[in-house]
């Protein structure tokens, strides 16, 4: 039995073995080694493979195999600023804050552009909760729309799960231009590789330029296994995405070596080829409703 942590509780399962298990350091206590386990390791032989030895192409691995490819690292610069803002009532200094996502998420207007080999467009994976979209799926719709944006293309919502109601509806309202909406009683439970095949399939058909996921524990589970059928990069825990002005390339920010440092890194192809990200919660502002309309 395999008991892991779920939003808003546990998953509890019978796995067949062999099975391959990711474990949290809550799973059991640490085991010291005792004085006879130190000296019957010292007689032990421990065999050593190479890549040969596991007859493992060096093409295949290593940074030269690498989707993504390292921009930048450094340590950030943390500091404090203080604003206050103007208004009577809470909305009006909201309107006045310069993190205001309905103004900053305008539509670019004109014809949405088509890259060098055929993708097109952010999707962003809108999870559902009680038959509404989730917080996370708002705050990547307001990413997504400001990529979209500065790529002049369409930004799409994919609706996966089991009576996900109006959602599809309410991801147009948040600011996506489309929605595809996958309901279907198979995608009740959270089960990656069935939403991972849903939405490998949906990809292939769409060809984003981006794809959004959150991390939750779906995304977690399921952004890997869509990398690796796509043959793309990944990118994880991501804490900032941006499009590089010159070349177009996304940008993704994320932190490494415990939070001391941060990472840039982009796709390491011509880009874009469906480079996944799995973006951190609550590190945007999401789009109001009908703020394109209001913009």
């Amino acid at each position: 039995m395999v008991e892991r942590l779920v939003e808003g509780g546990y998953d509890v399962m019978e796995v067949a073995l062999p099975a391959l298990i990711t474990v949290s350091n809550e799973v059991n206590k640490p085991r010291y080694p005792t004085l006879r386990g130190i000296m019957a390791a010292g007689k032990k032989q421990i065999p050593t493979w190479d890549a040969a030895a596991l007859g493992i192409d060096p093409a295949h691995i290593g940074a030269n195999a690498a989707h993504a490819r390292v921009l930048k690292l450094y340590v950030p610069v943390h500091e404090a600023h203080c604003e206050f803002l103007d208004g009577d009532t809470t909305k009006r200094k909201a309107r006045s804050s310069p993190c205001d996502c309905a103004r900053q998420s305008s539509s670019s207007g004109g014809g949405r552009g088509m890259t060098a080999n055929g993708a097109r467009g952010v999707l962003v994976v809108a999870e559902v909760s009680d038959g509404k979209l989730a917080g996370i799926a708002q705050e990547l719709l307001g990413a997504g729309r400001r990529l979209a944006d500065a790529l002049g293309e369409e930004l799409a919502a994919a609706v996966l799960g089991s009576q996900v109601g109006d959602s599809g509806t309410e991801a147009i309202a948040y600011g996506s231009d489309k929605a595809y909406v996958i309901d279907d009683p198979l995608l009740a439970s959270p089960q990656p590789d069935a939403y991972a095949a849903a939405l490998e399939h949906l990809c292939r058909d769409v060809q984003p330029s981006i794809l959004l996921l959150g991390k939750t524990s779906l995304g977690l589970e399921v952004g890997p296994r869509l990398a690796f059928r796509l043959q793309t990069a990944l990118g994880s825990d991501c804490t900032d995405l941006r499009i590089d002005a010159d070349s177009k390339r996304l940008i993704m920010t994320r932190p490494v070596f415990g939070g001391n440092a941060m990472l840039e890194m982009a796709c390491a192809d011509c880009f874009p080829k469906w480079p996944v990200c799995v973006a951190k919660p609550k590190r945007r502002c999401p789009v109001t409703r009908h703020a394109r309309e209001r913009s």
